[in-house]
């Protein structure tokens, strides 16, 4: 058994899935208020249903129990119950019996593949559920079952629970041996049965599922036949969806039946029931193949745009398609016909469906198009439908041209008398609206389409304007159509005005107003005629074709003098309308007097800063209560002329101007007529220090004093506005600037005026210029005479105070602190090397080997520094030199024994001697500890233990005090080779000058110039010393010709590139 899939749909669409456990005996599942459950059975995975209480069980055939809670409510069941498989679904209706048996009955419901709102409940898998051990029964069972089952009309009908259940294969397909000793397959066992004869097992060839259908089935006759195979002379009974056939089992061992006809079954989703009856009596149920049938054509309606039911398309519709809508079977595919071309769609779940016809098909105009609508299910089932579409898409209106009066402008009367008719045509039994001037009115329409509406006096303007006509019609499709025209309105003079009154805004004509002659101007009717009269003087005006009209007085016709005139403007236009307008004038052209005072302002005529501060007062004199405007520098203020005619206007600190030269002075005073007499004068403004700066960045070339410059004159520059005065002072101490015609100056601070040390000093400049504005600058000058810091740090010679020779090769760390931001020069034998100096002032500086002089005992390091000022401070270190290498060890004897060398002898000397093993080429420890000085024979004897093993050699070191040393490289005896290998890079660092091949028997060395120089670091001569048994190979070698003694024995002297090899003359040499 395995795992039961099942899906509950709520009332409200959604959709939860999951599953029966396979090893649990029951379980319980509460079931939504409506929701649909579907379970992945089929009905021969079914036992039996009953019911206890309001819940609802269910028995698998392999025992399992399903219980679902309150399935029942008031004794109906809430919910629907659908078991599926195989991709078919089948609604469980429960019926019950008078005993109070639960009867189950499975009707076909949707197949998967035709879309449907039961989609979420279909499962296409099969459920595997295996029949319980206690219902495989024997052959009395199966006979009784068996008839029982065919009696109540086949599997595929009405079952008591429990035997309708178990299904026909899963009842009979057990073996008829009633011990079960036998393997299920028809073999007799010790009991009842036959006797042990084998039994032939029936088959059916059909499997999975039988679809049949479509318009060519219906059309050739729909049958559906079923075949297998049993023992010959068998009965079989086939039973599918109520209907049944029955045949014998040939000679061959197959048999077959066909449906057709008047037995073919109904549409639905059948399973098939076999049961197959041997000439012995025993009885084989088989379930066959499951059959879906669909017949049947699908059905179709129209609801929307068609003239079935009552549509008709007009203007508005149009214009996004035709849309045709109806109703049908759902999932079949719907195919629309019309105008020759076709619109394809499917009906929704809904069973709705819709197209929309574009409009390049059904175009517009007024006529009627056919259609024809195919709809096809799933199985191919089919069946066409016709209607048609109606368009109307037209309509119009004219409004007539004929015009409404003889001038077709309606004046005074014809408005009062007659009002206005309007006419025109459009569509018969169309309705018409016309709007004249905002007022709308319905029109007469007769038979022909002619319409009619008269506008009665009240409906209609006044005055010369244009109203608009605007026509609208509505025909009996609903289409509308408008157009739109106009009707002139003239029954007054229009727009007749005074655009300006004489004398401007206060109405009174001044002096000047009379001296520029008097503009009158206005609107009136195009084409009017107007006149001006201002006392005795007449003027024509004229009138542009825009109605606008202008009259002017010309200068001198206006009478000079104080007293009131009247002016009439007369206007009369082409249809001789005469309007008047009439107005009172005052003339005014007298003014009265102004002067400004002749007294220079603050004495000098110059505002400074100081005499800013309390304001400046501008004075005068105009007729007594006269308002005087006086403006300075563009700012005016107002004031009024006492009863002496005198007056004065104070300006504050803040209304005086910007410095300049020369800020005018405007007073002004004008009377109630608007005559107007003005004065002018001029008043300097100089309040600020012009120019007026520091260069402190220019003090001493870059703003730092240094010692220098501290103790020579320092000069502090700046320019200031031409003829001022300044002082200068720095650190309280104060000194006069000479100030050049261009506003340059400089301060000259004497030689040691100022302070020495490091810091800060205040810097003030004091400038007052010529007007006595004084104007003050504050800053401040580094002050910086001396390096604050200079030493060293750390030891170059290593800790002895000497510097040997191999120290001084690895080049001299020195170090030290600065003051930060100073630069240090290092000088060493008249050269100079720069050192690098962090951020913090630690001083570095490398001193390459080249930089010490050799052959002297000491060398002296001058340390210099300049500071970021300039300052310079300088320093003295003093180095011990010793460079001497101390010459080679030479071994005097050696001591040997079976294990070994025990022993060796090295001339006494006053150096530090030690002995290291060279092992297999490889320098290793020191071996022997101190050596044994032997006066009496002027050597020391050096002791190994243990002693020095075959294949190792030595290297004998000398170092002197100051830590230079030398080494000589001991060949010893090696048993199995005779080559000399000093090809370890390592050897360097003992400063091999010397081999001695005296002691091993027939020493074969080979070397070249680099080996030679990688040796030792003192040196690239080499000696070598040894017997005739050895022979040295230095390929590419020159012999100079030369020799030299040493340690008693004459030595030839070879170069190998740079390198120098004296080789004892006994030794064989190769080149």
């Amino acid at each position: 058994m395995k795992a039961i899939e099942f899906v509950v749909r709520t009332s409200m669409g959604a959709v939860e899935r999951g599953e029966i456990p396979q090893n649990e005996t029951m379980t319980k599942l509460a079931v939504p208020g409506g929701a649909e459950m579907s379970l992945n059975l089929r009905q021969m995975d079914l036992q039996g249903f009953s019911r206890i209480g309001n819940d609802l069980e269910i028995v698998l055939a392999d025992g399992r129990v399903i219980l679902l809670e309150d399935y029942y409510v008031g004794g109906e069941p809430a919910a629907r119950l659908f078991i599926s498989a195989d991709g078919y679904l089948s609604e469980v209706t429960l019926a019950e019996g008078s005993d109070g048996v639960l009867y189950a009955q499975y009707g076909p419901t949707e197949q998967w593949g035709k879309w449907s709102p039961s989609d979420d409940l279909i499962f296409v898998g099969d459920p595997e559920v295996a029949v319980a051990d206690a219902y495989a029964a024997g052959d009395n069972e199966v006979s009784m079952l068996g008839a029982a089952l065919l009696g109540g009309g086949g599997l595929g009908g009405l079952a008591a629970g429990g035997a309708a259940a178990l299904g026909g294969a899963a009842l009979l397909a057990g073996g008829d041996g009633s011990d079960g000793g036998k393997d299920g397959n028809g073999g007799a066992g010790d009991g009842g049965g036959t006797g042990g004869t084998d039994r032939i097992v029936p088959t059916v060839n059909e499997k999975g599922v039988i679809e049949i259908g479509g318009d060519e089935a219906v059309a050739n006759g729909p049958s559906v036949s079923i075949s297998g195979t049993g023992a010959p002379g068998a009965t079989v009974d086939v039973t599918i969806g109520g209907e049944s056939e029955s045949t014998t089992v040939g000679d061959d061992g197959t048999w077959e039946v066909t449906f057709d006809d008047g037995t073919f079954p109904a549409d639905g989703s059948h399973d098939t029931a076999v049961v197959v009856t041997d000439p012995d009596g025993h009885v084989t149920g088989i379930e066959g193949p499951d059959v879906v049938i669909d017949t049947t054509a699908p059905e179709l309606g129209f609801t929307d745009g068609t003239r079935s039911v009552g549509d008709i398309t007009n203007g508005e519709d149009h214009t996004d398609g035709v849309e045709i809508a109806g109703t049908g079977e759902p999932g079949a595919s719907v195919s629309v016909v019309v105008g020759g071309a076709s619109y394809d769609t499917v009906v929704g779940g809904d069973g709705t469906w819709g197209v929309v016809v574009d409009t390049a098909t059904l175009g517009t105009g007024e006529y009627e198009a056919g259609i024809t609508v195919t709809t096809t299910d799933s199985f191919g089932n089919s069946a066409v439908f016709t209607d048609s579409v109606v368009i109307d898409t037209q309509s119009f209106i004219e409004i007539s041209p004929a015009p409404v009066t003889s001038d077709n402008v309606v004046n005074h009367d014809e408005r009062l008398n007659d009002g206005v008719t309007l006419t025109g045509t459009t569509e018969p039994g169309a309705s018409v609206e016309i709007t004249l001037g905002g007022v709308t009115r319905p029109a007469q329409v007769d038979g022909s389409g002619n319409w009619s509406v008269t506008f009665p006096a009240g409906d209609l303007p006044t005055g010369e304007t244009t109203a608009d006509v605007l026509a609208v019609t509505t025909d009996a499709a609903g289409n509308t159509a408008s157009t739109t025209g106009s009707v002139r309105f003239d029954t007054e003079v229009r727009n007749f005005t005074l655009g300006n009154v004489p004398g401007g805004a206060d109405g009174v004509i001044n002096a000047a107003e009379a001296d520029a002659g008097l503009v009158v101007s206005g609107t009136t009717e195009p084409g009017s005629r107007v006149t001006v009269q201002l006392g005795q003087a007449v003027v024509q005006a004229s009138v542009d074709d825009q109605g606008v009209w202008t009259a002017t007085i010309p200068q001198g016709q206006i009478a000079r003098g104080e007293y009131i005139a009247t002016m009439t403007v007369t206007s009369t236009d082409m249809a001789e309308n005469v309007a008047t307008i009439t107005e009172q004038v005052r003339v005014d052209t007298d003014a009265g007097i102004l002067t400004l005072s002749q007294a220079p302002i603050e004495g000098d005529n110059v505002i400074n800063a100081q005499e800013s501060l309390d304001g400046v007062v501008i004075r005068g004199t105009a007729d007594p209560g006269a308002t005087v405007q006086v403006s300075l520098g563009g700012v005016t203020r107002s004031t009024v002329a006492d009863g002496n005619g005198n007056w004065q206007r104070l300006f504050t600190h803040a209304e005086i101007p910007a410095d300049t030269d020369s800020a005018p002075i405007v007073a002004t005073t004008t009377d109630d007529a608007g005559n107007t007499r003005t004065v002018t004068g001029s008043v300097g403004v100089d309040t600020v220090v012009e120019s007026h700066s520091l260069a402190t960045s220019q003090v001493a070339g870059d703003g730092v004093i240094n010692a220098a410059e501290q103790s020579g004159i320092v000069e502090v520059t700046g320019t200031v506005e031409p003829g001022s005065v300044v002082t200068v002072t720095i650190a309280n101490i104060p000194q006069q600037a000479v100030v050049q015609p261009d506003g340059s100056w400089t301060a000259r601070f004497p030689a040691g005026a100022l302070p020495t040390g490091e810091g800060t000093l205040d810097v003030t400049v004091r400038s007052v210029d010529r007007h006595g504005n004084v104007a003050t600058l504050n800053d401040t000058v580094e002050l910086d005479t001396y390096v604050n810091q200079l030493n060293t740090t750390g030891d170059p010679t290593g800790g002895d105070g000497v510097v040997n020779l191999a120290e001084a090769q690895a080049g001299l760390s020195l170090s030290g602190q600065v003051e930060p931001g100073s630069g240090v020069l290092v000088t060493v034998a008249g050269m100079s090397y720069e050192a690098t100096v962090t951020a913090g002032g630690h001083w570095t500086l490398d001193l390459p080997f080249g930089a010490i002089p050799a052959g002297q005992d000491s060398v002296d390091l001058d340390i210099a520094a300049t500071d970021a000022a300039g300052n310079t401070h300088s320093i003295t270190q003093t180095l011990a030199l010793d460079f001497d290498v101390p010459d080679v060890p030479i071994i005097e004897d050696y001591t040997r024994n079976v294990s070994g060398y025990s022993a060796i002898s090295v001339d006494l000397t006053e150096n530090d001697v030690t002995v290291y093993e060279v092992d297999h080429g490889v320098p290793g420890a020191q071996v022997g500890g101190e050596g044994l000085p032997i006066d009496v024979l002027g050597v020391e004897r050096f002791g190994f233990t243990p002693e020095i093993a075959d294949g190792s050699h030595l290297i004998v070191q000398s170092t002197d005090a100051a830590g230079n040393s030398s080494g000589t490289y001991l060949v010893l005896d090696e048993a199995s080779t005779s080559q000399v290998d000093l090809s370890n890079p390592a050897l360097g660092a003992f400063n091999i000058e010397a081999i001695d091949l005296q002691f091993a028997e027939d020493s074969q060395l080979t070397l070249t110039e680099a080996q030679i120089k990688a040796l030792s670091a003192n040196t690239d001569t080499l000696v070598i010393s040894g017997g005739v048994d050895d022979t040295v190979t230095i390929t590419g070698a020159t012999h100079t010709g030369q020799s030299q003694t040493v340690g008693g024995q004459v030595h030839d002297v070879y170069t190998l590139g740079d390198a120098t090899v004296l080789i004892d003359d006994d030794i064989t040499t190769v080149i």
